[in-house]
């Protein structure tokens, strides 16, 4: 690894400060772990004879299992997943480690579980997560074959495992060299900076982080605002301390210089960096009307904003701008607390954007039917206010609704102006451009997540810019690899979820500039599958009540099969799993 070695590197001396240390000469943290050293380390201590005694169960016949085909067993209270894949039989956890889905209910090929909710992959070989989102991957249990019998060897202990990390190298005793710096504190972070160990970097790893905490599960923000962010922190303290990866919270990075190869911070300390990565994400797009500087007035990106917003609507008349997924999710999660309730957008109707129309109206129905109300083809024009505080939403046929709180939710616009001069290659809206080892075009400098364009080979485009938290999790990984001297350029397809009211919806694919919708099952009992086209082809699915369809589709469009208008009116049932042997 080239670096640059200077007296002005700096480490973490303690949360949110820097300490001018030269260069620094570390400990090592110990000898590597394996694989299942690890597992037992996330799990209370077995010490008794009975539980690190084989434990040898039949799980079924050999020809029970068709090849491709997956199911789940119980042995000694505890769900295993075995799956047959040309005569071999694989062993693994049953539960995803993101949410704990049941895998045996998802979609198998080549190799790999994906997760029916969220879309996670996990490797049956060896049970490493390979695609997100989810940090953690799954136990794997040795099988054999007795006669006809497919029979399960594991422990008791090991059948306590349900989730594990995946071995990652300790720090290098004597590092003389300039840190990897992640600038942002996100899920492209973090899984950056795991990515970097599990690839055996050994030298110094800093992100620096505006918000003042470790990197926490974004997305449960607009699902429920009220969390305190202990609860929804990715990783414990302990981990990083392990691992060598150092948080500096608190810390916004000004300026980049590519030729001293430094960071410049809001304090004027200045870092310099053998390998930087930008991964700032987004943020929350204003409003620039009159009175949006009045108190009231909401924006959700950190938890401190979450919790300022399920105090400020309890028992008020809040309006929200927005009708789009976060606006969607926090008009859900708070329609309880509030006195009433309005969703204002110029569009026809909510997630029309992404959705369509006919799933749009059925959503809003469903909202209309737990109190939530919506002024929809309508515009915000001027907020009016009391005593410095909003009172009032006026909107563009002069119509007012009361408004004791807004909460904003109008998307967001990529955090990268500090970038501005560095050399850097950026879209006229901010995006970063990179390569498909989430490369930028200057030497030693990547990016990743919200922030960035890049190639999407699976879905043959250029320059795409997906804001997801799954695809916010590959680009870290895949920078961290690159980083490493690993290239594994990225190779996934776009899935993410919605929640409301219990009812989930569930998207892959990208279906920017779709031509046509062709919807199976019925919109307004909320059981629908709803393929979006362009030029005959299918570019991305959505589904509710449907369950695998898109986790199946998403393991097509990755073996680049392609669906046309023809074949999904030939399959009304919408039963894809043959695709994925064929």
């Amino acid at each position: 690894m080239g670096g640059r070695h200077s007296k002005s590197y700096r480490v973490v001396a303690e949360e949110g400060s820097i300490s001018d240390v030269g260069i620094i000469r570390r400990t090592g943290s110990g000898p590597d772990l394996t694989t299942q050293q690890q597992q037992q380390q996330q799990q209370p201590s077995q010490s008794s004879e009975e539980d690190s005694t084989m434990i040898s169960t039949v799980l079924c016949q050999v020809d029970d299992l068709k090849d491709g085909q997956m199911k789940d067993f119980t042995v000694e209270g505890k769900k295993v997943l075995l799956v047959k894949d040309e005569g071999q039989f694989h062993a693994i956890g049953a539960k995803c480690t993101h949410y704990g889905a049941n895998l045996a209910t998802g979609a198998y090929s080549n190799g790999r579980v994906r997760c029916p909710w969220h879309g996670a992959c996990f490797s049956v070989t060896t049970g490493d997560i390979e695609d997100f989102p989810g940090l953690d991957s799954l136990p794997k249990f040795q099988t054999k074959i007795e006669g006809n019998s497919v029979v399960l060897l594991a422990t008791k202990e090991e059948l306590e495992v349900v989730k594990r990390t995946k071995p990652m190298c300790s720090m290098a005793d004597d590092c003389h060299e300039a840190p990897v710096i992640i600038v942002g504190g996100g899920a492209a972070a973090l899984t950056c900076a795991e990515s970097l160990r599990q690839h055996s970097y050994q030298g110094n790893i800093i992100m620096m982080t505006q918000e003042s905490s470790a990197p926490y599960d974004r997305i449960k923000l607009s699902k429920a605002p009220d969390t305190p962010v202990d609860k929804i922190l990715l990783r414990t303290a302990d981990f990083y301390e392990k691992h060598k990866i150092q948080i500096l919270t608190n810390s916004q990075v000004t300026s980049v210089s590519v030729v001293d190869k430094a960071v410049t911070l809001a304090d004027q300390d200045t870092v310099h960096y053998s390998k930087l990565v930008i991964a700032t994400g987004g943020t929350p797009r204003t409003l620039t009307c009159p009175g949006a500087d009045l108190q009231g007035i909401h924006y959700l990106r950190t938890p401190q904003d979450g919790l300022s917003i399920s105090e400020s609507v309890q028992g008020r008349d809040v309006v929200i701008i927005g009708s789009s997924f976060i606006g969607m999710e926090l008009a859900a999660s708070l329609v309880a607390k509030v006195k009433s309730i309005t969703c204002v957008d110029a569009l026809t109707e909510p997630f029309q954007m992404v959705l369509g129309e006919p799933i749009g109206r059925a959503m809003r129905k469903l909202f209309e039917s737990k109190g939530v109300q919506f002024k929809l083809q309508a515009k915000l024009v001027s907020l009016i206010g009391e005593n410095g505080r909003v009172t009032h939403a006026v909107l563009g046929d002069g119509s007012q609704l009361v408004a004791e709180t807004i909460l904003v939710g109008i998307g967001v616009v990529p955090a990268t102006a500090f970038l501005k001069d560095s050399g850097i290659e950026m879209n006229p809206q901010g995006f970063v451009k990179v390569d498909a080892t989430m490369k930028t075009n200057v030497d030693d400098v990547y990016a990743a997540g919200d922030i960035v364009t890049f190639p999407m080979a699976a879905l043959e485009l250029d320059n795409v810019n997906i804001q997801h938290w799954q695809m916010a999790h590959k680009h870290g990984n895949v920078a961290g690899a690159a980083i490493a001297g690993i290239a594994k350029p990225i190779d996934t397809v776009p899935f993410f979820w919605t929640m409301v009211f219990g009812k989930s919806i569930r998207y892959t694919g990208y279906g920017g500039g779709h031509d046509d919708v062709v919807i199976h099952g019925i919109v307004d009992d909320l059981q629908f599958v709803a393929y979006y086209l362009k030029k005959g082809k299918v570019i991305a699915v959505a589904s509710m009540g449907r369950d695998p369809v898109c986790a199946v589709f998403a393991q097509i469009f990755i073996a680049r099969k392609p669906v046309t208008k023809a074949d999904i009116e030939s399959n009304p049932n919408d039963d894809w799993t043959s695709w994925l042997s064929a």
